[in-house]
């Protein structure tokens, strides 16, 4: 009698698919160790949509086989998919209790959305391969699967979009850097119609079981002909893809340059028709130069009005990018000027890119980026030898030779992958010549092309960073390197949906509600902001006292650099807002004297002057630019403020506004520093006031401006008003 249940259960366990079901628990506790995908979330949605997806449709199968009219197998095949869809959630919900600041619940729409229809398209793939009659069914069955698992590379290839929709992966938004992925209407409208073609499917294999086999036949094959060529009328229609005549149709401008289409989404002004006709050209010749090969083809540069419109057009909002097989960059009109050499970058290295993508080979993200980032010489207004002569002196000093293996580019942080990546190819380029980095780029196999260990050439571009002594102060790279990369970070889809869910209540004035999201994270490792918003949330509320109390409890943490200087900052505008001179000055003391980084002296002597004239800094902040404007303007003697004014050439030309102090403009060329001056002068350049731009640029002294990309932008706009 106590062998009869382990019998029972071991028969169970072997009628019931128990193969697929050992495969489907084996991953899941895998996936439970790996970065991102061990949260129950998006990525863990999508690739259990792929299992299952597949799994389901062996299963329907391996049921076919058994079948017999005295012995229908519908029961057992519900039961399969049943077990499928309710192991995954399980093993998280048990790993879940090992990340207390993550929300399962959060996860359950991806996962009803993405995984729970599985078998429905698993089931109507194999049935549509049954419906062929031919006899290798799973072999086929696997091939069909493939296909429509890779279908996407169609879209992704030969449209401009990022993004993609997919029957089985359902919806991928674009780059890694836009962590919120949203459920929207406009992927449930998707997943929806590809529910009800699969149900349709099956009731078509179902009603002709009986039929002949040239009608089955008909049906089966079919549907595998047809099926694509709709989707590919329906999808353009739908907006599923953004072909290249959908994507500029509602363009309203454009320019035909000697090498460059470029095409704007809003009207350009004439003067800004002029300055983009020469920034390209300009940026066409410098790669010319640097890369030794001339593009083959007309390029194509689109510029967006928005990250906004960015990202409904091509999934991307918070970085540009580049197609270069396609010969297009694409940017928005308020990051142009820090983004188009790079963009451009990586259309000049597809002319000896590797496979149809023309990019680097085995698609090895340090040399894509490394390559392109090399060429435009620049990483947060820094060149990036100097940069890197800084960051190779400090803590944030990379393994060179493992950021270019394989995909540990996106193991550390962005900013400094990008760093590192182009400051070493720009050293070999100019040890070894151009021609050597074209092999390397092509075959990405440092000792097939360089004759030496990669190991060598790192340790020579070491001593040559030791030489530059021109280098940012090393407080400074805190302030760009502090943040996590993806695959380090706790629950960042979820982090990102509360982020977004908190900013939308705080834009509406809603503090009480953003309060009680920021708060829920505001000890968050990896990321200043909750806590910032935080404090935001308690002063505009009223609540100075809990906000101090806040920040004492946050001061007692192990805290980077970055984080204790804006924690002063942040602790010197509630004191001086709460009326505490004595406490708040003693702290500016401190910021001003320990060599704080000048873009933080600046926001600090902003604020001063804000609270100094009584206007608090966090009402100040919520208000719309026109108001800000109008309180800034209170402050006796604005005139001859430099903090003031540069703020008020910040608001402008945040919404490409009409600059409404011409009558003081002389004010502004007289007291402006000279990185706000150029500023101005492109949102002179910007909104058609090219004599109050070249007026404004030839005040600007060029040892005044302290990156080297602003000196090289300086040098662009003297070219182009042939100063």
């Amino acid at each position: 009698m106590s062998a009869f249940p382990v019998l029972n259960i071991r028969k169970l366990f072997f009628a019931f698919s128990g193969g697929s079901i050992f495969f489907l628990v084996a991953a899941n506790i895998i996936f439970a160790f790996l970065p991102v995908i061990q949260y129950f979330s998006y990525e863990s949605a999508v690739i259990n949509s792929v299992l299952i997806t597949f799994l389901s449709g062996l299963s329907c199968f391996k049921r076919s086989e058994k079948e017999d009219n005295s012995k229908p197998q519908i029961r057992p095949l519900l039961i399969d998919f049943a077990l499928f869809i309710l192991i995954p959630p399980i093993i998280y919900l048990i790993t879940s209790l090992f990340h207390a600041d993550c929300s399962y619940l959060s996860g359950i729409k991806y996962y009803l959305l993405f995984t729970l229809p599985a078998p429905i398209i698993g089931s109507a793939i194999a049935a549509t391969v049954k419906l062929t009659g031919i006899n290798i069914q799973k072999t086929i069955f696997t091939i069909l699967f493939v296909v429509l698992l890779f279908s996407w590379v169609v879209d992704f290839y030969f449209h401009p979009q990022f993004y993609f929709f997919n029957a089985i992966l359902t919806y991928y938004p674009g780059v890694i850097y836009d962590e919120f992925i949203p459920v929207t209407g406009e992927i449930v409208l998707y997943k929806s119609v590809i529910i009800v073609v699969s149900l349709l499917i099956l009731l078509v294999e179902l009603l002709t079981k009986k039929s002949d086999y040239k009608k089955r036949l008909y049906f089966g094959f079919g549907i595998i002909v047809v099926l694509p060529v709709l989707s590919i009328f329906i999808s353009q229609e739908a907006g599923i893809v953004t072909p290249k005549e959908k994507l500029t149709e509602h363009f309203k401008d454009g320019i035909i340059t000697k090498h460059f289409l470029i095409l704007s989404e809003e009207l350009m002004t004439p003067s800004e028709r002029v300055y983009y006709a020469h920034l390209h050209e300009t940026y066409y010749e410098e790669l010319l130069s640097f890369y030794e090969v001339k593009p083959v083809r007309h390029l194509q540069s689109v510029i967006f009005s928005s990250s906004a419109t960015k990202k409904k057009y091509l999934g991307i909002e918070n970085a540009d990018a580049a197609k270069p097989w396609l010969g297009q960059a694409y940017t928005t009109r308020s990051n142009i000027e820090k983004s188009l050499k790079h963009e451009l970058a990586h259309l000049f290295t597809s002319e000896f890119g590797w496979s149809i993508f023309k990019i680097a080979g085995s698609f090895n993200p340090a040399l894509i980026e490394g390559a392109a980032t090399a060429a435009d010489g620049f990483i947060g207004g820094y060149s990036i030898d100097q940069f890197a002569a800084a960051v190779f002196e400090s803590k944030y000093k990379t393994d060179v030779s493992g950021l270019f293996s394989g995909f540990n580019f996106f193991s550390i942080n962005p900013s400094l992958a990008y760093l590192v990546s182009g400051s070493f190819s720009k050293f070999l380029i100019e040890r070894e010549g151009i021609a050597k980095f074209k092999d390397y780029y092509f075959e990405n196999d440092f000792q097939a092309v360089y004759n030496k260990e990669q190991e060598l050439f790192v340790k020579s571009y070491k001593l040559k960073l030791k030489e530059i002594k021109d280098r940012p102060d090393a407080k400074v790279l805190n302030f760009y390197f502090d943040s996590k990369p993806l695959v380090q970070k706790s629950c960042p889809r979820y982090f990102a949906e509360k982020m977004d869910e908190a900013s939308g209540f705080y834009g509406a004035g809603n503090y009480t509600e953003a309060l009680k999201i920021y708060d829920q994270f505001a000890f968050r490792e990896g990321s200043f902001v909750p806590f910032a918003s935080k404090i935001y949330c308690l002063m505009l509320l009223g609540k100075d006292k809990l906000a101090l109390e806040a920040i004492k409890d946050y001061e007692m943490g192990d805290l980077s650099y970055s984080r204790k200087t804006n924690l002063k900052l942040l602790k010197y505008s509630v004191l001086g807002n709460s009326g505490d001179t004595i406490t708040s000055q003693v702290i500016y003391n401190e910021l001003e004297k320990s060599g704080t980084p000048e873009f933080v002296i600046t926001r600090l002597r902003f604020n001063k002057t804000l609270i100094s004239n009584g206007l608090g800094p966090f009402v100040y902040s919520v208000q719309s630019g026109t108001k800000r404007i109008e309180m800034l303007k209170t402050i006796p003697d604005y005139r001859k403020k430099p903090e003031v004014l540069e703020a008020i050439v910040d608001i402008y030309a945040e919404s490409f506004s009409r600059f409404d102090e011409l009558k003081e403009l002389n004010s502004y060329i007289e007291f402006l520093p000279a990185s706000a001056k150029l500023r101005l002068c492109l949102l002179f350049i910007k909104t058609f006031k090219p004599d109050e731009a070249r007026l404004i640029l030839e005040s600007i002294v060029e040892k005044e401006l302290h990156y080297a990309q602003e000196i090289s932008k300086y040098r662009i706009l003297r070219a182009v008003f042939a100063i």
